[in-house]
């Protein structure tokens, strides 16, 4: 996916949002997009890094997007994106974007298979999928505590004052529904993983009686193409999962 307006870099468009609910007011840090071009980006990452550290948030979220869409889906570029998240002091929850997995196919992005990369990229970011990333790590629930769902180690839940939080791995290049029927599949599965999840997290605000939900996820839905099929076909669940699999 391509740099968005209003790049990250440098802090000047970290989302600082608060829940003034139940008697605990917080705020949390939502970021994306960055680092994006690796060394290059690396200092400014490390600037927002220090800038997030001295507003401490109760935690940041990462909505994906580690290196650029026309860079290499390396080890190197995982490893280093895990030591600059390490060095949060609070914790930090990770959502993949495309750019690290579902666009590495591309000849200057290595060549790579995206599933490939998608299995390494999981080893790297959620080697302890029940504790979050960050200095201070916060206790996570996981979709892939459940054996159904035992792959999906990126779709977390936690809550704060109340509020249920939840990351859902949705992500650019139309959520990964293109090319080659190992996509497709790959696609099917992880939308079926995807909804099971997002019902999961209404189940329990309402177990809980909380006052607000809030999901994170890196892809644009693309809304505005509400009539283009082709645009939004990987955002469109149920209508076209079954012409897929038949």
């Amino acid at each position: 996916m391509p740099q968005r307006t209003g790049l990250l870099a440098a802090a000047l468009a970290i989302a600082l949002l608060a829940f003034p609910v139940r008697a605990e007011q917080f705020s949390f840090m939502a970021l994306g997009d960055t680092p994006y071009t690796l060394p290059r980006d690396d200092s400014a990452f490390q600037r927002l890094i220090s800038r997030t550290n001295r507003l401490r948030p109760a935690f940041t979220v990462h909505l994906g997007d580690i290196k650029s869409g026309d860079t290499h889906c390396t080890d190197a570029v995982f490893s280093r994106a895990l030591e600059l998240f390490s060095q949060f002091e609070q914790p930090l929850v990770y959502t993949p974007g495309d750019n690290e997995w579902t666009d590495c196919h591309r000849a200057n992005n290595g060549g790579y298979d995206p599933i490939e990369r998608l299995s390494v990229l999981r080893r790297y970011m959620y080697a302890d999928p029940a504790r979050s990333l960050g200095r201070a790590p916060m206790p996570l629930h996981t979709q892939s505590a459940d054996p159904a769902y035992g792959k999906f180690l990126e779709n977390a839940r936690w809550e704060r004052a109340g509020v249920v939080f939840a990351t859902v791995h949705i992500i650019g290049s139309n959520n990964n529904l293109q090319r080659d029927q190992a996509a497709v599949n790959e696609y099917i599965e992880r939308n079926a993983a995807n909804l099971a999840w997002i019902n999961a997290a209404f189940a329990r605000a309402r177990e809980i009686d909380a006052p607000g939900i809030v999901f994170f996820f890196q892809a644009d839905l693309a809304y505005e193409k509400e009539n283009d099929v082709d645009a939004r076909s990987g955002f469109r669940s149920e209508e076209h999962t079954s012409e897929l699999q038949s």
